[in-house]
């Protein structure tokens, strides 16, 4: 019960995070990483799992 409750409690903090975030919502439109500008030693790859 208690992995349940904490499951939970992740879960609804990270959706108030998420509104709060204000992002735009473009559902069902992928992103295009040509649009974006890396920082140095930055890449695709890099970011997508989670290295920053």
């Amino acid at each position: 019960m208690m992995k349940h409750e904490i499951a939970a409690s992740r879960g609804t903090k990270n959706n108030l995070l998420l509104q709060q975030a204000t992002l735009p919502k473009v559902a069902g439109t992928p992103f295009h990483w040509k649009d974006s500008k890396l920082g140095q030693g930055l890449t695709n790859e890099y970011l997508l799992h989670g290295g920053f």
